[in-house]
């Protein structure tokens, strides 16, 4: 995982090897209760905020305050990217006064976390990214953007007027298999069994393979990913289900939408 973020072969100095601890372990209570793919997320967020791994107490110091969601030691540079940014999401220059405003360029400039996931807010940013952008993110930096616009709180106060005008949806019925498949459709988990993080995952998983925010019937896929349906794809991790929707799309042309694709996908799960 090191190699990958710092483009060498194996860690080699006392630097490398205490990031190869940090990965392995955490450092901070917060750190410490992440995963490693996360600690690996923040380690290469550091890295897009300073142009380099940290090595100083100093450096370790600055990645628990961006774990913890508070300003590290700041970059100019950065901020002012990150203003610009703002203004191209809301169309309106930054007003520091306004605490949201001012958190917004914060969160970007340095990659802050918020305190807890929250997939409706995130599935609202990737849809005002795209609106304003004309493009899915898909660099550190566009998903820097998308966690500003969903947990700095901006948008919350600019748009709360704006309702969006849902279009009735016409079902197209299928023909049900001889046979079918119990619970092959996915569906959302009672709300204390949800996994915010993964379904945050999962969600970025979806945009990166269809090109497009999830929405309506396609969050099945989402909770797919994240969760499974059947008992089968249950016993299987987020990577092995996100593979077998893949291989849906390789042979099918589309991704699962009506209950008799999801028939289908159920039977290709091994």
């Amino acid at each position: 995982d090191l190699s990958k973020i710092n483009k060498k072969a194996a860690p080699k100095t006392s630097a490398d090897w205490d990031a190869v601890k940090y990965l392995a372990y955490g450092t901070t209570d917060k750190t410490k209760g992440m995963n490693i793919e996360e600690r690996k997320d923040l380690l290469s967020d550091y890295k897009a905020v300073y142009g380099k791994l940290p090595s100083t107490e100093k450096d370790w110091t600055n990645l628990g305050k961006i774990a913890q969601g508070t300003t590290p030691t700041r970059v100019l540079g950065n901020e002012v990217k990150a203003i610009k940014a703002f203004t191209q999401v809301f169309g309106k220059m930054v007003q520091f006064s306004d605490q949201t405003n001012e958190k917004f360029v914060h969160m970007l400039a340095y990659r802050l976390q918020p305190e807890a996931k929250d997939t409706g807010k995130e599935k609202a940013a990737v849809s005002k990214y795209v609106e304003k952008y004309k493009a899915q993110p898909k660099d550190n930096f566009a998903w820097a953007v998308v966690n500003a616009i969903a947990y700095a709180g901006v948008a919350e106060k600019t748009e709360t007027a704006k309702k969006p005008v849902e279009t009735p949806k016409v079902e197209t019925k299928q023909a049900e298999p001889a046979a079918p498949i119990l619970n092959a459709v996915p569906a959302t988990p009672a709300a204390e069994l949800r996994d915010l993080k993964k379904e945050s995952s999962a969600m970025k998983d979806y945009v990166k393979l269809s090109g497009v925010a999830p929405e309506g019937d396609n969050w099945k896929t989402v909770n797919f990913i994240a969760y499974g349906s059947t008992d089968a794809s249950k016993e299987k991790t987020t990577a092995q289900r996100l593979t077998v929707v893949k291989q849906f799309k390789i042979k099918y042309g589309k991704l699962p939408a009506s209950d008799a694709d999801w028939q289908t996908l159920a039977g290709m799960i091994k």
